[in-house]
Protein backbone atom coordinates (compact mmCIF):
# COMPACT_ATOMS: atom_id res chain seq x y z
CA UNK A 1 0.00 0.00 0.00
CA UNK A 2 2.64 2.84 1.16
CA UNK A 3 4.75 1.84 -1.99
CA UNK A 4 1.83 2.35 -3.96
CA UNK A 5 0.75 5.41 -2.49
CA UNK A 6 4.28 6.87 -2.71
CA UNK A 7 4.43 6.47 -6.28
CA UNK A 8 1.13 8.64 -6.78
CA UNK A 9 -0.50 5.31 -8.13
CA UNK A 10 -4.30 4.25 -6.79
CA UNK A 11 -4.53 1.04 -5.07
CA UNK A 12 -7.85 -1.54 -4.55
CA UNK A 13 -7.35 -2.05 -1.19
CA UNK A 14 -10.13 -4.51 -0.49
CA UNK A 15 -8.60 -6.28 -3.62
CA UNK A 16 -5.16 -6.09 -1.64
CA UNK A 17 -6.54 -7.53 1.72
CA UNK A 18 -8.75 -10.33 -0.31
CA UNK A 19 -5.59 -11.66 -1.71
CA UNK A 20 -3.09 -11.13 0.89
CA UNK A 21 -0.97 -14.08 1.74
CA UNK A 22 0.63 -13.00 4.71
CA UNK A 23 -1.12 -12.96 7.92
CA UNK A 24 -2.92 -9.31 8.46
CA UNK A 25 -3.57 -8.58 11.52
CA UNK A 26 -6.51 -5.71 12.07
CA UNK A 27 -6.26 -3.70 15.19
CA UNK A 28 -8.75 -0.71 15.69
CA UNK A 29 -10.30 1.18 18.30
CA UNK A 30 -13.53 1.07 19.53
CA UNK A 31 -13.99 4.55 19.25
CA UNK A 32 -12.61 5.37 16.04
CA UNK A 33 -15.35 7.74 14.26
CA UNK A 34 -12.96 7.65 11.07
CA UNK A 35 -13.95 3.72 10.57
CA UNK A 36 -16.96 1.88 10.25
CA UNK A 37 -16.19 -0.91 12.51
CA UNK A 38 -19.38 -2.96 11.04
CA UNK A 39 -18.13 -2.60 7.47
CA UNK A 40 -14.25 -3.59 8.65
CA UNK A 41 -15.42 -6.72 11.41
CA UNK A 42 -18.45 -7.97 9.20
CA UNK A 43 -18.45 -6.86 5.52
CA UNK A 44 -14.53 -7.01 4.13
CA UNK A 45 -13.61 -9.99 3.17
CA UNK A 46 -10.13 -10.66 4.30
CA UNK A 47 -7.42 -13.40 2.57
CA UNK A 48 -5.84 -14.43 5.49
CA UNK A 49 -7.37 -12.10 8.88
CA UNK A 50 -5.15 -13.02 11.80
CA UNK A 51 -7.28 -15.51 13.92
CA UNK A 52 -10.32 -15.09 11.86
CA UNK A 53 -11.35 -11.46 13.62
CA UNK A 54 -10.80 -7.76 13.79
CA UNK A 55 -8.88 -6.98 16.49
CA UNK A 56 -10.84 -3.95 18.65
CA UNK A 57 -9.59 -1.96 21.50
CA UNK A 58 -12.63 -0.65 24.00
CA UNK A 59 -12.22 2.92 24.65
CA UNK A 60 -9.35 3.60 21.90
CA UNK A 61 -9.41 6.02 19.38
CA UNK A 62 -8.18 5.95 15.89
CA UNK A 63 -4.29 6.02 17.13
CA UNK A 64 -5.42 2.89 19.35
CA UNK A 65 -1.36 2.17 19.61
CA UNK A 66 -1.73 5.94 21.69
CA UNK A 67 -5.52 5.48 23.19
CA UNK A 68 -4.30 2.34 25.18
CA UNK A 69 -1.01 1.50 24.35
CA UNK A 70 -0.48 -1.34 26.69
CA UNK A 71 -3.53 -3.36 25.24
CA UNK A 72 -2.59 -2.93 21.77
CA UNK A 73 1.21 -3.43 22.17
CA UNK A 74 0.10 -6.72 23.96
CA UNK A 75 -2.28 -7.49 20.76
CA UNK A 76 0.70 -7.02 18.40
CA UNK A 77 3.08 -9.25 20.85
CA UNK A 78 1.39 -11.86 20.50
CA UNK A 79 0.99 -11.66 16.97
CA UNK A 80 4.30 -11.51 16.31
CA UNK A 81 5.10 -14.64 17.92
CA UNK A 82 2.10 -15.98 16.32
CA UNK A 83 4.18 -15.06 12.56
CA UNK A 84 7.94 -15.41 14.33
CA UNK A 85 7.84 -18.13 16.80
CA UNK A 86 11.52 -17.93 17.56
CA UNK A 87 11.07 -14.17 17.83
CA UNK A 88 12.11 -12.76 21.45
CA UNK A 89 9.63 -9.95 22.35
Amino acid sequence: LIESFNKGQATDNLDIVRNMRHPLAMVVGEKDRGVNLDYLTNQVNYGNLWKNKVHTISNANHAAFWSDSQEFNSILKVFLKDIYPSLTV
